[in-house]
């Protein structure tokens, strides 16, 4: 079990949760190229070109994360790494499907990924020559176009890379060897305790735990917290500021002050006991006023 003040993964390699991961990003990437491919050739909407090639991304992240954690992969770095590999493969993979899209197949989609030699080529005619244009100009092609697709190259690489990655909303109990998942919020408590709450974030601290102003307005801090149920070893707590942006159509705000602080059992079950009283005393509060309004 973790010692330190505050929670992070063990730094665990698994091989296996690589090669899951990589082979569910390729899986997904596979037909997804393709639905790239045909939305960006035949929808001319530059900004539903983007929406397309975001989702692309994040659904291809989104798969080889479930395949690191299937794996019990806990190494962050190691998964930015392979996140960037795989985000090159799905690249190539969606210039291979656009540009057969693009010819329509004059030369065969499996001969295109199989010869990075005829893919280059293709590529830099279609910079040469361009094949859209953006308004009334004429087709964009030249340094301009090599910008946007180094840029989207890089959007490819860093999308797969950082969204794909584990951080710390992932919580894994090794004395259990599972993920643990299901995060709690306990208390809302006063935003006046704030700098209490800044200082845990620096020396690891709840002296706070014991004398908590519980509240049901705005702004706040929300505590939540993250437990092992079945070995009951493993107890996680995190602080974010709550607040009402009245500006912007009383947008929520969320700010984390700290997030994964080791506590024992007993500090989430008073701080949960105590919430609990304070919103049923409210709700008899606010019933007995209503009803003597009514009288």
């Amino acid at each position: 079990m973790q010692q330190g003040k505050f929670y992070k993964l063990s730094g665990q390699v698994s091989p296996m949760g690589l090669v899951w991961g990589m082979l569910f990003g390729l899986v997904a990437a596979i037909p997804l190229s393709f639905g790239y491919a045909y939305a960006v050739r035949y929808i001319p909407l530059v900004f539903l070109n983007i929406l397309v090639s975001l989702a692309f991304v994040f659904v291809v992240a989104l798969v080889f994360k479930m395949g690191l954690k299937m794996g019990h992969h806990r190494n962050t770095p190691i998964s930015i790494v392979f996140g960037v590999i795989l985000g090159a493969i799905t690249l190539y993979l969606a210039w291979a499907a656009f540009l057969a899209v693009l010819i329509k197949y004059k030369i065969p989609y499996m001969k295109i990924v199989t010869r990075p030699d005829i893919m280059w080529a293709m590529i830099t005619k279609l910079i040469e020559k361009g094949w859209f244009s953006i308004g009334s100009g004429g087709r964009v092609n030249g340094i301009f176009y090599t910008v946007l697709l180094v840029g989207e190259g890089l959007a490819y690489l860093a999308g797969v890379a950082f969204l794909g990655k584990l951080d710390a909303t992932d919580v894994y109990c090794e004395n259990c060897k599972e993920w643990v998942e299901d995060e709690e919020i306990i208390a809302a408590v006063d935003a006046s305790l704030e700098p209490n709450f800044q200082s845990t974030a620096s020396t690891g601290s709840e002296d706070w735990s014991r004398d908590l102003t519980y509240t049901d307005a705005f702004p706040h801090i929300q505590l939540s917290s993250v437990s092992c149920k079945k070995c009951d070893r493993l107890h996680l707590m995190t602080a974010k500021k709550i607040d009402i942006n009245t500006e912007k159509d009383n947008e929520v705000q969320e700010s984390t002050i700290f997030e994964n602080l080791n506590v024992p059992r007993d500090t989430i079950t008073d701080i949960s006991r105590e919430y609990a009283q304070f919103i049923d005393d409210v709700q008899r509060d606010t019933e007995y006023v209503e009803e003597y309004i009514e009288e």
